[in-house]
């Protein structure tokens, strides 16, 4: 690959055996921060976009990432725990963290890419939890915390905060963290340096899955701030190079995310798993496939106004985006009032609540993601005038 200023190795294992698979030109950096107004939702921060995967170990990643647009502050806001579905998925995922140190009393337990903490309150706050506490870092974190077990810190994980560690983590957690970073290898080699070999500690990886995204043609899952993509393989490999043994990595959350976990172990060169070239292949005929996906949802939503789109995540910030004003789009539909009132990046839709949205006469809602279809439509259901629902899951 000869693009200038583009990565010419693979990120998470260092081959150049890389090839591009789609150029989406100049995109909104963040879909997750809160814009109070139309003309600063439209004049965001845009970057270049520049899929690429590596044929030998199967990652995927933007090679035109720059890592100094993505600044992380206080108006990033990715809670999705308003949600009664996603918020047992949370359950799950704590289960699953708490039964890694169930051996261990007094656990310290740390999470880099905390959000405003809510996790690491989950788990001190769950029956029969007995961690010795709960240490977060983000740039993103609103107010600070040190009390009671949990300390919050308003910064990156590097190495001043892993020094800043009293004693070395039992568990270190990263959930929806490592597709934000564009070096996954040094992060994680970084955070494996923290452990102590005499009680080897463990790690819990949440990330989005690759296959996930390229078996569903969801262009809405492809945007700046998410640098780095995963295949089960891949990222089984990534730890094992990094010095994690005991690697396991499950497809959670309807297949949409991956949940990988290991401990930490002696450095080794890890095995390819042995599918880069066809997740590369698969990444190809993805790409030829913008174009398409494009035009068949402005066709398919063209008669369906007046529309609104129920999600304004990442996935809803950006297919806004993509069928731009070609469809009229009355406004983004959210549950989380932190985001309502404010406008979303590059369409500068209005952020609105369910009932707002009804009261604008809003009758058709495109559902970003299907595993909230059935929340949804309870909801919907209570408004006093009804709606027509699209799943985005559904063949157009």
């Amino acid at each position: 690959m000869q693009i200038a200023g583009a990565k010419q190795a693979c990120p998470a294992c260092g081959s150049a055996d890389i090839v591009v698979c789609a150029d989406r030109g100049r995109v909104p950096v963040f879909q997750n921060a809160r814009y109070p107004d139309p003309a600063t939702a439209r004049d965001v921060a845009r970057g270049h976009l520049i899929l690429a995967v590596c044929r030998r170990c199967g990652f995927g990643f933007n090679a035109t990432f720059d890592p100094h647009l993505a600044q992380y502050d206080a108006a990033y806001e990715n809670d999705q725990t308003i949600s009664p579905h996603f918020l047992r998925h949370v359950d799950a995922m704590a289960g699953q963290a708490l039964a890694m140190v169930a051996d261990r009393p007094d656990a310290l337990v740390v999470e880099v890419g905390c959000g405003q903490g809510g996790f690491l309150r989950h788990l001190l706050a769950a029956p029969g939890g007995a961690l010795g506490g709960a240490v977060g870092f983000d740039p993103s974190l609103r107010h600070p915390v040190d009390a009671g077990g949990l300390r919050l810190e308003a910064r990156l994980f590097d190495a001043a905060a892993a020094r800043s560690l009293a004693t070395a983590p039992d568990l270190v957690i990263l959930r929806h963290v490592i597709e934000h970073v564009d070096t996954p290898f040094e992060l994680m080699a970084a955070i494996r340096a923290t452990m102590d070999l005499a009680k080897p500690a463990r790690i819990l990886i949440e990330t989005p899955c690759l296959e996930w995204i390229l078996q569903h043609d969801a262009w809405h899952d492809v945007f700046y701030e998410h640098c780095s993509y995963f295949t089960a393989a891949s990222l089984a490999r990534l730890l094992r190079r990094a010095g994690f043994t005991k690697v396991a990595v499950t497809h959670v959350f309807g297949g949409q995310y991956l949940a990988a976990s290991g401990e930490a172990g002696p450095a080794a060169e890890a095995a390819d798993p042995g599918e880069g070239a066809a997740v590369a292949e698969r990444a190809a005929i993805f790409g030829h496939s913008f174009e398409a996906f494009v035009a068949r949802w402005r066709e398919r939503l063209a008669e369906r106004q007046p529309l609104g789109i129920w999600g304004a995540g990442a996935k809803g910030v950006t297919f806004a985006a993509l069928i731009g004003a070609a469809v009229p789009v009355r406004g983004l539909i959210d549950i989380d009032p932190k985001k309502q009132g404010s406008y979303a990046a590059m369409s500068a839709l209005p952020i609105l609540s369910p009932a707002e949205a009804a009261g604008q006469g809003i009758r058709h809602v495109v559902v970003m993601n299907p595993n909230y279809a059935s929340e949804i439509a309870a909801m919907v259901a209570d408004l006093p005038s009804p709606m027509e629902l699209t799943i985005m899951d559904a063949a157009p």
